[in-house]
Order: C-alpha cells, then structure tokens, then sequence
C-alpha cells in the first residue's frame, strides 16, 4: 500500500471521528455545528486579545487579568479600545462595508488583529484548511463546538445571539454597538461572563468564503473549553498519518487559498505556496 493510500485511508478514518463525535453532541436539525481548526494540540480556545504574545507586547502578565479592576487588566481593555478606534479611523473609504462596528470588529478577526473574539465556520473543510495549511503543523486538531447548547448556558436561549444585545448593562443602550460598550470605561463589566456564540452579518468576501461565525468572551478571559462542558465543545485531534490525506482532500475539493482568501492577497499567497514555499 502506497503512502498515499494509506494517508488517504487515515483521513477517511479521522472524518469519520469527527462525524461520530457531532452525531454524540446532540445538535437538533437547524443546529449545524461549528468548526475550528488548529494546527498543533497545544493551542487552546483562547482568544487573541488574551494571549501570551498580545500580553507580553504590553509587558502584562497573565496572573493579573484575573482581578477585574487590576492596572493589568485595565491595559488590554485600553489595548482593546485602541486598535478598534484606530482601525476604524485608518479605514477610509472601506469602512463603508461595514455595516456596525460589530462588523468592522469581526473583520479586525479575521485580518489578524488582536480581539476578544474566536472565528468559527459551518464548513468542516475550512477548518481542516487550517489545521494543516501551517508553516508548522504539530498534531493537528479540529475543535467542534455546538453554539446553540452553550447560548442556553450561557445567554438567554438556545439560538445564537444578535450582536447589538451584548451591551446590556454596561450602562449603554439597550441595543448597542461595539463602539459605544468601547466607550463606555466600564466595558468589562458585560452582562455576560463566560462566551456567546453570535450571529455575524458575513460583511466581507473573506467571511462569506469561510462561513464564519463567532463567539465573544465576556468577562472570565479562561479559553472557552475550560469554561463549558465536554457536551458543548470537543477536539478531535488528527493522526499525523492522515495530515497528507487531508491536502490531498483539500486540493481536490478546491478548498484553496485563493477561494478562501478572495483577492489580491489570497491569489498571491496561493502562488507562493506553489511556486516558492519548499
């Protein structure tokens, strides 16, 4: 049997874990789970804005995030604060995309910029995009998180939330904006701690090619898998045999860069793989 063959084989048995553990998690019909890919077993549901590397760019350390009113803390809320207004303000014209600044905020995600939110998608091949297209792939993962369930638990009800709803009680308006929860001096005191899974317009041509969703931390900054159950979020790591099979699929099924990166910059990005990367 070829290397090949068997990678391919390893992978069918991995999609196969992944369909077994979402038939396990109980999702109802209108349910679709959501997916995320990593690239190695260590990374955790953490997000970006509370990192080790976006701490140690300010000189915070982690042990103080933990006590809301701490000068620690109150450096990444100021962190966050900035890069929102200043992105907003570099914009320009394309900030006319956006639709409410909670657009403008998801799209900050998925261009790289430090946030309290995790990106998610309803395309378990996007996810495996992820998890294997890295300079470095190191057990490779695909977290499975059923949004619906943790809302229940963690929101007001089984169904993903509107974005406008999460100023409540931050003494803001009853619908509100990122913006005014940001300018608000208060904004960690949210009305919800631990993570909620919203709804996003998909404002971009980027979002709509990943099917992205996201979840917004509240006030406990802990990754989201240690703050829900087993019943609400699950990793299915990949063996490193089925890593090849999973490009192969990915290549086949057309999950390229450059369709998951619409643009200029994905199509460049797509050739430097195949022209250049070893």
């Amino acid at each position: 049997m070829t290397a090949t063959r068997e990678s391919r084989i390893a992978f069918a048995e991995f999609m196969l874990e992944i369909e077994s553990t979402v038939n396990e998690m109980g999702f109802l019909d209108h349910e679709p789970p959501w997916f995320r890919g990593h690239s190695a077993s260590s990374h955790t549901l953490l997000p970006s804005l509370m990192r080790e590397s976006t701490l140690r760019s300010i000189g915070v350390g982690r042990d103080g995030l933990f006590e809301k009113g701490s000068v620690d803390r109150h450096r990444v809320l100021r962190l966050e604060s900035d890069l929102f207004f200043d992105f907003q303000l570099r914009l320009g014209r394309e900030r006319s995309e956006f639709a409410s600044c909670w657009d403008t905020l998801f799209a900050m995600r998925h261009f790289g910029l430090p946030t309290r939110t995790l990106d998610w998608t309803e395309t378990v091949g996007v996810a495996i995009y992820f998890a294997v297209n890295a300079p470095k792939v190191d057990e490779p993962s695909i977290w499975i998180l059923h949004p619906y369930l943790m809302n229940q638990f963690h929101w007001v009800a089984r169904d993903t939330a509107m974005p406008k709803y999460l100023g409540q009680g931050v003494g803001t308006p009853a619908l509100s904006d990122y913006d005014d929860i940001l300018g608000h001096w208060k904004h960690d005191d949210l009305v919800f701690k631990g993570p909620v899974a919203v709804c996003p317009s998909r404002a971009n041509a980027r979002m709509q090619a990943q099917t992205g969703s996201f979840t917004v931390h509240g006030t406990d900054w802990r990754p989201l898998e240690q703050q829900v159950g087993s019943d609400v979020v699950r990793r299915v790591t990949m063996p490193s045999a089925a890593v090849e099979g999973a490009r192969l699929f990915l290549t086949e099924a057309g999950l390229t860069t450059r369709v998951l990166f619409p643009g200029i910059d994905g199509l460049a990005q797509e050739m430097r793989e195949r022209f250049v990367s070893p």
